[in-house]
This record gives C-alpha cells, sequence and structure tokens, in this order.
C-alpha cells in the first residue's frame, strides 16, 4: 500500500518522466537515469522500479497507457495455468470459453451435482495475487451482485481457493455476439434497432443503480437463440458519484481499462465520466449493428493523440456508409441524426441519458419525430423561405422586431422561465428571422429591409435581459446582417455591444468566439488590418484548442485571415488560408453553403494575386457555378455578384482583358440595384475595376473608377488605416500615369 500511496503523491512528476523514459530503446535508459537533472533525483528509485517493469507490461485488447502498463506488471504475478477437469472450489472446468486481458473465463459445472445448468467461471488470467486485482474482482463481484436485470448476465457464486486464488461464477450465456447474431440472420435495420432496445434498457437500469459499464461492445453482448440480450463484462464498471465517476487508488495505480474502438473522447483523455461515456459507447455500437463497420479507426498512441484523432474526425452519416439502397433510405435522416447525436464529442451535447437514446429510437420505430431533430422546423422554414424570400422578408422582420421586444422584455420579469420550451421556441424563431436576412434568401433586397434592421438594433439596446448569452447571440446575429447590407457604422456599434456583453462568457463559449470573429470582420471594413493580425491568429488558436466554434465561423475566421493576407500584400498565406476556409465548410457545411461559396470566391482572388493566372480562371469559373446551384440561379444575389467580379478579374488577368471588364463592370451596375451606389462593396468592386483597366492601359476609364471608388470609401474605411493609404497610393500611381499621358498627346 505504501509504494501505491508514493507514486499517487507523486504521479504529476512521475508520469511525463515516465513517457519521456519509455520513447527511449531500453539500452538508452540506464543512461538517461543517471544524467536526469538534479531536481529529479528523489524520482530516480521509483522510476528505476518502474522501468524494470516495463517488459512485462501484458498487451491485450484494452487500451492502457503506457505508463500505466507498466504500474499493472507488478512483481509478484505469475500466469495460471488450467486445463479441463481441474476443480475451483467446488466447480469442475470442462472447457475454455473466453480469455480477455486480464481474466480467463471457462464452461464449468458442480462438482456434487447440486447445480445441472453449466456456468460461465471467471478466472484470473496472470496476476491474481496482485492487491489491485482482486480489488477489481471484488468490486466485479459487488456490481454484479447488485444489478438482478434479465438483460443483463447474473452472478452465482463468488469465492477463493485454499491457496487464496480468486473466481467468479456467472450465468452461463449460450449465444452468438449480437453484431455477428444481425449479420448471419441479415436482419432489417427494424429488427437491429429492437435488439439494441434490449442493450440499451439494461446500461439504463445499470445507470440508475448508479454503475457505469465502461466497455460496452458488441464481444460483451451476446444474444441467445430466442432472440433475447445479455449484457456481460462489467469487470471495469465504476459506481457513480454525484452524476460522475470518481478516481480512486485502483484506477490511478492500475490503469483505466477500455476497449480502443469504443472509448468515448473523455475515457481516453481520463476525465471524469458520466453517463455520457456510455451513450458514446452504445452510439459506437448502434452505429456498427446499421452499418457493419465502426464510424472510424484510431491509431494506437498516447491519451492526448488518440483525444486529438477523436476530436478531429466527423463520423459520417450511417447512410453514407452502406450501399444497400433499401437500407440506406432506412437510415437516411431521422436514424443519421439519433446516431450522431449519440457520438457527440462534447458529452453535454450528446443524449442526457441512456433512457433518452432508447426513447429516440423507440420513436423512430414507431414513427414519430426524434428528439435528435429538434431543427427540423429551421429547416424546412429555410427550405420555404428560399423559394419566396422576397414576400417573406419583410413580413419575417417586422415579426423578428416584435418577438425580439417581447421575449427580451418577458426575460427580465420572468428569469426563472428563461429556459422553458415556450422562450427557447421564441428565441430560436428570432435567430432564425435575423439569420434569413443575414444571408440573402433571394436575388434583392425590399427597400425597408435596412431600415427594419436598424429598428431591432435601437431596441435591443433599450432591452436589457439576464440572459447574456442570448443576447449576445441576438447582436451577433444582427451586427453581421447589418455588416452585410453595407451599413458599417451600425454593424460596428452592434458588434462593439457584442464584444462587451461577451466578455462575461467562457473563453470558450461560440458566441464569444463569434462576436471576436464579428469585430475582426468590421474592422477588415474600416481598411485596419494591421490591428486584425495578432487577434486573429489568437482567434484561430481558441478555435482549435476548444473545438467549441460553430464550422460556419471556423472557416469564416480562415476567410478572413486570407483577405487580411491579400491587403498585406501575402498572396501565400491568402492562397494557403482561403484553401483551408474551404476545406472546413465543404467538408463541415456542405458544398452549397454561404462559406463554401465564398470561400471559392476568396480564392480565385488569392491565386490571381499570386500570379496563377490558370488556377484563378479555373476557380473563378467554379465559383460562379456553385454560386449560381446555390442561390437558385439568381444572378443578382449577393454572393453571386461577389463570384462574377472574381471571375471579371480572372478573366482580366488571362489575356481576356476586355471580356473581364465588362463583367465587372455589370456586376458593379447591379450590385449599386442592390446596395445603392454609395455602398462599400461597390467602392471595393470599383477600386478591382480600376486595377483591371490600369493593367489593359485604359488609363482614363482606370482614373475615372478610382475617383469613385475613393469618394464612396472615404466613407467607410478610417483615414488612418492602412486599407485607406493603399487606396490613395493607387489613385496617386493611376493619375500620375494618366497625366504623363496627356503631357506626350
Amino acid at each position: 500500500m505504501g509504494a501505491s500511496i508514493d507514486l499517487a503523491a507523486n504521479w504529476r512528476a512521475l508520469s511525463p518522466l515516465l513517457d519521456e523514459a519509455l520513447d527511449l530503446p531500453p539500452e538508452r535508459r540506464t543512461a538517461w537515469l543517471a544524467n536526469l537533472p538534479q531536481q529529479h533525483w528523489p524520482l530516480r528509485t521509483m522510476l528505476r522500479a518502474l522501468l524494470a517493469n516495463a517488459a512485462e507490461a501484458a498487451s491485450s485488447q484494452f487500451l492502457v497507457p503506457r505508463h500505466q502498463q507498466v504500474l499493472q506488471s507488478g512483481r509478484g504475478e505469475q500466469a495460471l495455468e488450467c486445463a479441463p477437469a481441474d476443480t475451483i472450489g467446488p466447480w469442475r472446468l470442462i472447457q475454455k470459453i473466453g480469455q480477455g486481458g486480464m481474466a480467463e473465463v471457462w464452461m464449468a459445472e458442480r462438482c456434487d451435482g447440486l447445480r445441472a445448468r453449466p456456468v460461465a467461471l471467471k478466472l484470473p488470467r496472470r496476476g491474481w495475487g496482485n492487491r489491485l486485482f482482486c480489488e477489481r474482482l471484488a468490486r466485479e463481484r459487488d456490481i454484479l451482485d447488485a444489478l438482478n436485470h434479465p438483460n443483463i448476465a447474473r452472478l452465482l457464486d463468488a469465492g477463493a481457493t485454499t491457496n487464496g486464488q480468486p473466481y467468479l461464477v456467472l450465468e452461463y450465456v449460450k449465444g452468438q455476439r449480437i453484431d455477428e447474431y444481425c449479420r448471419d440472420r441479415r436482419l432489417q435495420a427494424k429488427e437491429r434497432l429492437e435488439l439494441f432496445l434490449q442493450v440499451a434498457h439494461a446500461i439504463a437500469f445499470a445507470h440508475r443503480s448508479l454503475v457505469l459499464h465502461r466497455d460496452l461492445k458488441p464481444s460483451n453482448i451476446l444474444v441467445t437463440r430466442d432472440g433475447a440480450v445479455r449484457v456481460l463484462d462489467f469487470g471495469i464498471a465504476k459506481l457513480l458519484e454525484l452524476g460522475q465517476t470518481e478516481e480512486t487508488d485502483l484506477t490511478l495505480c492500475a490503469g483505466p481499462a477500455f476497449t480502443l474502438g469504443y472509448a468515448s473522447p473523455e475515457q481516453i483523455a481520463g476525465r471524469p465520466l458520466t453517463v455520457a461515456s456510455d451513450v458514446y459507447s452504445l452510439g459506437i455500437v448502434l452505429y456498427e449493428l446499421l452499418t457493419g463497420v465502426r464510424p472510424y479507426e484510431l491509431n494506437p498512441g498516447s491519451a492526448a493523440d488518440l483525444e486529438g484523432q477523436l476530436m478531429s474526425v466527423e463520423p459520417a452519416p450511417p447512410s453514407e456508409i452502406v450501399s444497400d439502397k433499401e437500407l440506406h433510405r432506412a437510415l437516411r435522416g431521422d436514424l443519421d441524426r439519433v446516431v450522431l447525436m449519440a457520438l457527440r464529442k462534447f458529452p453535454k451535447a450528446r443524449y442526457l441519458s441512456v433512457e433518452n437514446l432508447a426513447e429516440d429510437v423507440q420513436r423512430y420505430l414507431q414513427k414519430r419525430p426524434v428528439l435528435a431533430r429538434s431543427n427540423r422546423l429551421w429547416y424546412r422554414a429555410s427550405m420555404f423561405v428560399r423559394r419566396h424570400w422576397l414576400a417573406l422578408l419583410t413580413i419575417t422582420l417586422v415579426l423578428a422586431i416584435f418577438m425580439a421586444a417581447s421575449l427580451l422584455t418577458a426575460w427580465q420579469a420572468r428569469v426563472a422561465l428563461a429556459r422553458t420550451k415556450q422562450a427557447d421556441e421564441a428565441k430560436a424563431l428570432i435567430v432564425s428571422m435575423l439569420l434569413d436576412a443575414h444571408t440573402y434568401k433571394g436575388a434583392g433586397k425590399p427597400v425597408s429591409a435596412l431600415d427594419l434592421l436598424r429598428q431591432t438594433q435601437q431596441r435591443l439596446m433599450t432591452l436589457p435581459t439576464s440572459d447574456i448569452r442570448s443576447r449576445v447571440q441576438v447582436l451577433n446575429i444582427l451586427g453581421a446582417s447589418l455588416l452585410s447590407q453595407q451599413d458599417t457604422n451600425n454593424a460596428e456599434t452592434a458588434a462593439a455591444r457584442a464584444m462587451q456583453e461577451a466578455g462575461k462568457l467562457s473563453p470558450s463559449d461560440p458566441e464569444r468566439l463569434r462576436s471576436s470573429l464579428l469585430r475582426n470582420w468590421v474592422l477588415l471594413s474600416r481598411g485596419q488590418t494591421r490591428k486584425i493580425r495578432g487577434d486573429l491568429d489568437r482567434l484561430l488558436e481558441e478555435m482549435r484548442r476548444y473545438g467549441t466554434a460553430l464550422p460556419e465561423d471556423f472557416a469564416g475566421a480562415w476567410r478572413l485571415r486570407s483577405a487580411v493576407a491579400l491587403e498585406e500584400g501575402d498572396p501565400a498565406t491568402a492562397v494557403s488560408s482561403a484553401l483551408e476556409a474551404l476545406k472546413v465548410a465543404e467538408s463541415r457545411l456542405g458544398m452549397r453553403h454561404n462559406q463554401s461559396v465564398l470561400a471559392l470566391v476568396d480564392l480565385c482572388h488569392a491565386y490571381q494575386r499570386a500570379g496563377q493566372r490558370e488556377l484563378a480562371l479555373k476557380t473563378g469559373e467554379s465559383a460562379l457555378r456553385r454560386a449560381l446551384d446555390a442561390y437558385s440561379n439568381s444572378a443578382t444575389h449577393p454572393n453571386v455578384l461577389k463570384a462574377r467580379v472574381a471571375l471579371g478579374q480572372a478573366l482580366a488577368g488571362s489575356d481576356q482583358a476586355a471580356r473581364g471588364i465588362q463583367q465587372t463592370r455589370d456586376a458593379i451596375e447591379d450590385t449599386s440595384s442592390l446596395f445603392g451606389a454609395s455602398s462599400r462593396l461597390v467602392g471595393l468592386n470599383l477600386k478591382i475595376l480600376a486595377e483591371m483597366q490600369m493593367h489593359a492601359g485604359q488609363w482614363r476609364a482606370a482614373k475615372e473608377s478610382i475617383g469613385r471608388s475613393c469618394s464612396i470609401l472615404a466613407d467607410h474605411l478610417d483615414r488612418d488605416s492602412p486599407g485607406y493609404a493603399s487606396l490613395l497610393k493607387l489613385r496617386s500611381e493611376i493619375e500620375v500615369r494618366e497625366a504623363g499621358l496627356d503631357a506626350r498627346r
């Protein structure tokens, strides 16, 4: 016990040193110990003992961190040799039926004939003289004794032989692994789900008994000939305390065992576990039952490596994995969402309990709406709005103003009801309405849309609320909507207010990250690229570290980095950043999402500035095709207009100056009709046109275009900004060249 206490007390210092030593070849470890810095000398004795046991660490189907394998291998372990006809207590061994990482399982019978049926007798495979193993076996006995459920293998007997060898006697289940059972009988999706429900009900019962299984996998789930499920092996189960598992000396010294392909991210990371960990493992089992494969394969390594793999890989929807058309139709939609909700990276984002997961599976079988698809109304509404946006946009904004005022006032007076279903639905409605205004669900903008957004902003500024996060969320969307409507001043006000209130939220909160991104977009619209650079690098690092940023914000941050690099004359960074934005947007949001379209537009500009003319032209054509497809072939949708300008610039750079200039002129004319002749987007496009005319030798036309651009952008760019200085520099260059030509004439 004293050694375990010493290890526990010094583990924080020992762990990184032991990892470093285990990375070295065995022949170099002695020299490494001798050269340890002086501050680590008191740990050398423990390190030497741990490294001496490293070769004895047993490999198994369980994943245990390497330094914990060393602890498990403890001195005094001895191989256990058993053979048929041997007796263990009152039980006679018949044949071995299984072998795991720490124990063997034998079919056995009573020597005295008191029980006619065979049983499963569990014996330690090695190391049964170790106190830690005995504690684990005793805990399994206590847990199984309390779990009396028809779908959980029952404990029948427990004891120890005269020489101290412990054993457990369990109900013998003559059955087949659940995945093999489904495969061999070619069960339909409905039948597989009904089997899965038996598993879920058994685990839910264990959770109600305050027990986590922690090693759910097909080999621990058997199905009898008559279709009854039995869950086996609670050997690494753990009791729940206040909703999560607490670490013990046993876990600290023996190591948290689990099966690699079925472990949750928090389990691999060694964080405290809740019922959400079993929900995750059940999600993998369900995925495998429905598709025949696991959602992803992990490469063994350190816990940090494995956690990184899990957090970076998004499982494909089950319906995309299967080739059978009938099964694809059965999985697509609701069942995809049920499985993927169980497999979410963060515990709080999954089902709250196994009962909730089972309820959603039952809802699917009964053809009722599933809880995992609570956003179906949003999706269906967005499709409807896309078809009828012009008629509905003004009405939607008016309703948004009314609902925002009513809801925010109610939140102040009735804080206790802020999280009720009615409040959540009302908030979701407001967000969806404002988001429609932001993302342009059609070809043009009603005359009153911008005024309504401004009125919404004024109303929000006078309505305090105790729900800071909801207020920041609304302010973020309002600011983005105003910015996309080319109202830089009011967007800046909304962004500043969002940043102020977001400071009260957690650093990892998605809305706080979004408010930082919005502020930087506003700074870019002011031409303040120097103020963006450092803050944007920090924001991208936080998004990667926390993993909580919304996919559209993560893609947007990379797009912003590309835009800043273009302004600062760094085309290589602009290209790489635009490519990263495109990768994130296409993989996590889809090909037709706004961010995917705009990332292609940004990439076209970056290729053009980098001198890669063929790539720029090819990308520009692809961007325009995708934009037209995404926005119902509307040539005047704002994102289609941006794609038209990008393609015009690429055409001009590919010896098609006349065609490119005309394409850009047409896009500027349509942009003026949509946003007004003095809008910021018109000013930016005129600057691009002036550059194209300058390179084509059309100096008088270039002078006229840059003059109009400066006149417009003077109201949007800060006079002390690098963007404004760049604009004036271009105007000066054009005017000097044009004046020189006039003089020669």
